[in-house]
């Protein structure tokens, strides 16, 4: 997928969820900075994105694996951590992207289980919203989240 098409469906997404009390822009290109990160995840991980136009938004799962459900959230911010808002569901697996507006481009950082996410204390970072965190250099790496899927992948085979 190109980022021509990338950025048509960002804007559809915007489109859809302006004016809505649970939209939150963090930033005028959020929608296509979340989907470069989700392209990442497709890319490394050969699962399709969704790139269904969902009025009341995800549910917070990008992605449905073998493994279980996987959230990324991509950050713009070179030293961004891993942020989940508290009091919502979470997926399985937390995945952290980095975004690069030069390129318009992301590539995966690390992950948590979700457990690990929700055991964190809830704050406002800055944003007026309340989340929970874990630091970049806290979380797993991408080929241990890899290894999980690839055995996942073989015992569904079977």
């Amino acid at each position: 997928m190109t980022t021509a098409e990338l950025r048509k469906v960002a804007d559809q997404r915007n489109a859809i969820h302006q004016g809505q009390a649970s939209s939150r822009p963090l930033c005028p290109d959020y929608q296509l900075i979340g989907l470069a990160g989700e392209k990442a995840f497709s890319e490394m991980f050969g699962i399709p994105m969704d790139l269904a136009l969902k009025p009341k938004g995800d549910g917070r799962v990008d992605f449905y694996a073998p493994m279980g459900t996987v959230d990324v959230k991509t950050t713009s911010r070179p030293s961004g951590d891993l942020l989940c808002e508290a009091g919502k569901e979470l997926a399985t697996f937390l995945v952290l992207a980095q975004y690069s507006p030069e390129t318009e481009t992301a590539r995966l950082v690390g992950w948590a289980f979700s457990f690990e996410v929700a055991a964190r204390p809830a704050r406002d970072f800055g944003r007026g919203v309340i989340n929970r965190m874990i630091s970049r250099r806290d979380l797993r790496p991408i080929k241990d989240l890899m290894e999980i899927h690839q055995t996942f992948a073989r015992m569904k085979k079977i």
